[in-house]
């Protein structure tokens, strides 16, 4: 028998023997979002979203969890405390859907046997890398719109904190803020529709051009402001139990 298929053997007999190791688990939630448009957090701008996930539990200390999102999200100058914004009234509403991996630190030995503090909650911090689309996007300015879609998948880095609860022995229950943001050069900061190349020049100065003279930082408001979106969520997980090993 060659290494590989032992090494397999034991990986998948450690997932049967550990009975608290593996658990799914569907949440909702909200989006937001901030940037060019809106610089500062605001509650007006929250948007449903909806989550599944699965997650490894291989220590006490440490989770890997494999989740997606699907959403609405939104921006809108109309309601940023900045008199440029509110004169430029630009604004942007779309869908948004992403898939990743987070690695999970538990500070506290939640669910943890053979302990002598076992406890059954527990705050978490999280990192992790997704990918997301916009399967539609709509730029609304001067009373016209325009739409397009971030079809490619984008990387994106993740990060956030939260918090895990024990129900029972079967249910978990979960709570996290994540904040998203852009890696790739090409959508770092155009999420909103606003923001320059390297050059300085502005993307999108062919659909709202009174707003746009170069060098683009210099006149659009809070250009500077890279772009990123937050997902806060509530999940509800079953944990499958197994036989354990001795």
């Amino acid at each position: 028998m060659t290494k590989t298929k032992l090494i397999s053997i034991f990986f998948l007999l450690s997932l049967t023997c550990n009975a608290q190791a593996l658990e799914v688990g569907i949440g909702s939630g909200f989006t937001s979002y901030r940037g060019d448009l809106n610089p500062n957090f605001n509650p007006l701008l929250a948007r449903p979203a909806a989550n599944v996930m699965v997650r490894y539990n291989f220590s006490r200390a440490f989770s890997l969890k494999g989740r997606s999102m699907y959403g609405f999200i939104t921006g809108k100058d109309a309601l940023s405390s900045n008199p440029l914004n509110k004169e430029r009234d630009w604004s942007f509403d779309g869908q948004i859907m992403n898939w990743g991996l987070d690695l999970e630190y538990n500070f506290l030995n939640f669910r943890a046997s053979g302990t002598i503090v076992r406890s059954k909650w527990t705050p978490i911090l999280f990192l992790g890398i997704e990918q997301y689309r916009m399967p539609k996007r709509n730029f609304h300015a001067n009373g016209l719109t325009y739409s397009d879609e971030v079809d490619s998948p984008s990387k994106a880095l993740s990060y956030g904190f939260g918090f895990k609860k024990e129900l029972n022995a079967k249910w978990n229950l979960s709570a996290s803020l994540g904040c998203k943001l852009a890696m790739e050069k090409s959508n770092n900061d155009y999420f909103d529709g606003f923001g320059y190349f390297d050059d300085e020049t502005e993307p999108y100065k062919n659909i709202y051009p009174d707003a746009v003279a170069e060098p683009a930082k210099y006149s659009t408001p809070n250009a500077h402001v890279k772009d990123r979106f937050f997902y806060a969520n509530v999940t509800l997980s079953y944990v499958f139990s197994g036989v354990r090993c001795p």
